[in-house]
């Protein structure tokens, strides 16, 4: 991953952190179906206040966070990533740990910024991985349906990344248009 992040910082993208932990109501967010996997999340029993009670399935909520939370102090162009874990449980309720998955998550907005930039950063990261797969149209609920593509390789996707919904961007009081990426890196490094 040190890889990747002298990549992306080559590319004036900006290391994030985030929290594991996530709101039971950011998959709401998402625009996602009820029974969408993602929805099948890990809920703390005693947590610090539900802003943290669950753990997150996916990265797109919380990098949304931070680009609203940059657009909202006039930030005008950003180019953000973060490398981190989603928790996808084997079963509900809880019978073992749940798996953790590294995962990327990209995130960018401003003038200069479109679908194509988005697409040629994951291409990049892809690269280092000596990767490059197949890109066709997919079917995100929380990416503008025109504008969205994901990545797969032998049949298996490897990244998804699109422009964001307009109801997803007014849910996070994003003014502009914003694009978002996630990428399977557990996938690349098998």
């Amino acid at each position: 991953s040190d890889l990747i992040k002298s990549a992306m910082v080559s590319l004036g993208a900006n290391e994030i952190a985030t929290y594991s932990f996530i709101s039971s109501k950011a998959l709401d967010t998402l625009n996602l179906d009820e029974d969408d996997s993602r929805r099948k999340a890990v809920k703390l029993l005693n947590p610090l206040g539900d802003e943290y009670s669950t753990l997150r399935t996916q990265l797109i909520t919380s990098m949304l966070t931070v680009l609203s939370t940059n657009y909202n102090r006039k930030i005008n162009d950003v180019r953000f990533f973060e490398i981190s874990k989603r928790f996808i449980p084997k079963a509900l309720p809880l019978t073992e740990a749940p798996d953790e998955i590294p995962t990327m998550s990209i995130g960018i907005y401003g003038e200069e910024e479109d679908f194509f930039t988005l697409k040629g950063i994951v291409e990049d990261v892809l690269g280092i991985f000596d990767v490059s797969g197949k890109f066709a149209k997919s079917n995100e609920v929380y990416l503008h349906p025109g504008r969205q593509a994901e990545d797969t390789l032998n049949g298996d996707v490897i990244a998804v990344l699109g422009e964001v919904h307009p109801d997803v961007l007014s849910k996070y009081d994003i003014g502009v248009k914003a694009l978002v990426a996630e990428i399977y890196i557990d996938k690349l490094f098998k």
